[in-house]
């Protein structure tokens, strides 16, 4: 985990860490679903997607319209997804 923020120059939200370290990513189907990428498998979190609002922010996953699931490139202390 460490190594995918220091290369990325980005800190992922601490319980955000916590799900990847046990899953690295994944799907869930409530009422329309979104899938979570991970740092090894693919799908994987890539910091210069075009769907984010500006380089403060980084994609996550996606929401099933599609839509880009985001947080901070720089996650505050004790922060949520």
């Amino acid at each position: 985990m460490t190594t995918f923020e220091k290369e990325n120059n980005v800190v992922l939200p601490s319980k955000y860490k916590e799900w990847l370290q046990l899953s690295d990513g994944g799907e869930f189907f409530l009422p329309a679903g979104i899938q979570l990428y991970g740092i090894e498998h693919k799908p994987v979190i890539n910091v210069n997607d075009n769907s984010r609002p500006n380089d403060d922010y980084i994609v996550i996953g996606a929401l099933a319209s599609g839509d880009p699931i985001i947080c901070a490139k720089i996650a505050k202390k004790n922060s949520y997804i």
